[in-house]
């Protein structure tokens, strides 16, 4: 799935350059679209950090 975000600044292209998301551009006369999506490697960290994020909630509860 592609998404469109005009938000996707500087501080995400390091999702880009660790291979996380995928950039699609547009280009329709001056304006130029850039289309986002996350790739398998993506989906595979984002897995991982919700995992971890999991654990920390189970020891914050176990308080």
């Amino acid at each position: 799935m592609w998404r469109s975000d005009c938000s996707f600044g500087a501080p995400n292209l390091l999702v880009l350059g660790a291979g996380c998301v995928e950039v699609h551009r547009e280009y329709t006369g001056r304006r130029v679209r850039s289309w986002i999506r996350i790739t398998a490697h993506g989906v595979g960290k984002l897995r991982e950090e919700v995992e971890v994020l999991r654990l920390l909630l189970d020891v914050l509860d176990s308080r």
